[in-house]
């Protein structure tokens, strides 16, 4: 009959001969999955899909993208990150492809630093709303302005609109569409001065400008705003409803 030590030993190296064993088999577990691997990405490359060059799955990506407007069903939104999960050379096209990148909607600080990184140069498309991501500094978001193509930016406290108009300065090359919206017409007051100027210097491209309010009074028109020839030379209609700006140079199409 074996002593407490001896039976205790005889256990113990029981237990480093099994964990050995089951090591091994992990290491064959790995090899074999690591293969499999392999395998099915040889017979991804032998699909008749993967002939096709890497702007032609960029064009298709971007339908996914930014074709989902057109389309009703709230699925299509899972299509397009699904598309980025099945193999690492789709991912690798879409994370090398800046256009699918440049469409920013505000509701995470990570995310958009993230998106604004992939975007690289590509002119950007950026969305905020206020209650989203009250977080979001005016500095920052004014900062944006001059890499944007459309600008669409909802404002629920007069804090927002302060800073927002504070950082109103920076030229914007590519800016074609600028919408802002406020809760209260009294702060359209505090972006008639900062607002003006950057139209007439900063935006030569711009087509279309939207300023609306869900209550309050309409501002007064300002005192220093462009003539109506500058207006003209910006090319910017603004779209009804009618103009809460109070400009009367502004026509409404």
């Amino acid at each position: 009959m074996l002593s407490i030590d001896e039976a205790r030993d005889a256990i113990d190296v029981e237990l480093s001969v099994l964990r050995a064993e089951a090591s091994q088999t992990k290491e064959r577990r790995e090899e074999s999955e690591t293969r499999i691997r392999d395998l099915h990405r040889q017979r991804n490359f032998l699909a008749p899909i993967s002939r096709l060059v890497d702007k032609t799955f960029t064009l298709i990506f971007i339908f996914l993208r930014y074709g989902l407007d057109l389309w009703p069903s709230t699925t299509t939104k899972s299509i397009w990150h699904l598309d980025l999960t099945i193999c690492s050379h789709w991912r690798q096209i879409a994370l090398r492809s800046p256009v699918l990148w440049a469409d920013i909607r505000g509701k995470s600080q990570n995310k958009i630093h993230y998106m604004l990184l992939r975007a690289k140069s590509h002119p950007l498309r950026f969305t905020w709303n206020e209650k989203a991501l009250p977080a979001l500094k005016g500095k920052f978001i004014a900062s944006l302005i001059p890499r944007c193509r459309v600008v669409h930016i909802e404002f629920h406290t007069t804090a927002s609109v302060k800073d927002f108009a504070k950082y109103l300065r920076s030229p914007a090359p590519h800016l074609t569409i600028l919408s802002l919206e406020t809760d209260d017409g009294r702060d359209l007051e505090l972006l008639h001065g900062a607002l003006f100027r950057f139209l007439e210097s900063a935006s030569p491209t711009l087509q279309e400008l939207s300023i609306t309010s869900l209550y309050g009074t309409i501002p007064s028109s300002p005192t220093s705003s462009p003539s109506p020839s500058s207006i003209h030379e910006h090319s910017i209609p603004v779209k009804t409803p009618p103009v809460l700006f109070g400009c009367g140079m502004l026509k409404a199409e």
